[in-house]
C-alpha cells in the first residue's frame, strides 16, 4: 500500500499477512503472545508489519499514521471480496 501526492509515492507500507489457511494450532501459538490490547478484536487479522516508510520531506506530518487506516481497512475489504 503506497500514498500518493501529486503522482509521486510519499509513503508506504510493507507487510506480511499469512494464508487463510493457517493450522488452528499456529494460530492459537500466535494469539498467545499477541499483547492484550490486540485480542480485542478475537476476529483481527494476523499479520506483520515489516515497515512504514514517508518521505523525508512529508515526515512528521500525520502521513505514516493516516496510512496505517487505510492499509488496515484495505486488507479486510481484500479478504472479504470474493475468490
Amino acid at each position: 500500500m503506497a500514498l500518493y501526492f501529486s503522482q509521486k509515492v510519499i509513503g508506504a507500507v510493507g507487510m506480511l499477512i499469512p494464508s487463510e489457511n493457517t493450522p488452528p494450532d499456529v494460530e492459537a501459538a500466535i494469539d498467545a503472545k499477541r499483547p492484550p490490547q490486540s485480542k480485542k478484536k478475537p476476529d483481527g487479522i494476523i499479520g506483520y508489519i515489516h515497515n512504514v516508510y514517508v518521505a523525508e520531506t512529508w515526515r512528521n506530518k500525520g502521513i505514516g499514521s493516516k496510512l496505517l487506516p487505510q492499509v488496515f481497512r484495505d486488507v479486510r475489504l481484500a479478504r472479504l471480496a470474493p475468490k
